[in-house]
């Protein structure tokens, strides 16, 4: 029933339980004189609903249903199993409605949601997610080791600079326990150095895959977690950038969540 009930009840939902507090009327049964239930849909006319008994207060759904929970620990508190009719498709709302003696003691009007990501579709982000983010992981590694490739072959002079004539490295010079703590310096590198390294390795050429840069696919990702979702009820689901101007990533999925073809936009 959970995913019946997110702020409203979704449009289309069947077997439906409501809880109905009635105020001080306690004792009441579906065949109480006086005792009458009503719902009217956005757009509709009053449906009465045609009370019938439960056996038990966790029986199955039954249309119409009506019982007590308890009348000596929860005096006044029912149990009433909306008809499936008043929560069909193609109207905004519902409202409930229980008389006793021609006084309304219960009324309650329901949202009826059309526009809810199905658990197929929270799946198949999740799953996206997963996969970007290893390989996101798998590249950054891959510049690290890249990287350290090339620091390997630095020298450094007596004053534990690196050394400014330096034309070639020989294999092995530098290693971990050749370099002192705070042996390099914020103030021997340049002020801009740190924004340059941060660019080139955002914007490597296929840096993750073929013609997809670390930049871009960090771009999806950030959609794919923070982006507005739509279509998640259809065949097409769109994820947009968090700016909110332009669809970022547009899955086509059938009903179970399962993808098809994906287009991504990552500038």
């Amino acid at each position: 029933m959970a995913d019946k009930f997110a702020g409203g009840i979704k449009a289309g939902s069947t077997s439906v339980s409501l809880r109905v507090n009635l105020g001080a009327q306690s004792g009441l049964a579906f065949d109480t004189a006086g005792l009458t239930a009503y719902y009217w849909r956005q757009g509709g006319s009053k449906t009465a609903i045609t009370l019938a008994t439960l056996a038990a207060i966790n029986s199955a759904y039954s249309s119409g249903g009506f019982k007590e929970v308890n009348s000596g620990d929860v005096p006044a508190l029912y149990r009433l199993d909306v008809p499936d009719a008043a929560l069909a498709t193609g109207a905004d709302w519902v409202t409930v409605v229980v008389n006793y003696n021609n006084e309304v003691w219960f009324m309650e009007t329901y949202a009826l949601e059309t526009e809810r990501a199905s658990q197929a579709s929270v799946n198949t982000i999740d799953d996206f997610l997963d996969t970007e983010i290893a390989a996101i992981l798998a590249a950054v590694d891959t510049e690290i080791a890249a990287i350290k490739t090339q620091t390997d072959k630095l020298t450094f002079n007596g004053s534990n600079e690196v050394a400014s004539n330096v034309t070639a490295i020989a294999a092995a010079a530098i290693t971990a326990a050749a370099i002192a703590s705070d042996a390099i310096t914020a103030a021997k590198i340049a002020t801009d150095a740190g924004q340059e390294i941060a660019d080139a390795l955002l914007d490597r050429s296929n840096g993750i895959e073929t013609s997809m840069t670390l930049r871009q696919a960090l771009r999806i990702i950030l959609s794919a977690a923070a982006g507005k979702l739509s279509g998640a009820a259809t065949t097409t689901v769109n994820i947009r950038d968090v700016g909110d101007t332009k669809n970022r990533i547009s899955a086509t999925v059938d009903a179970d969540g399962n993808r098809s073809a994906v287009s991504l936009d990552a500038t």
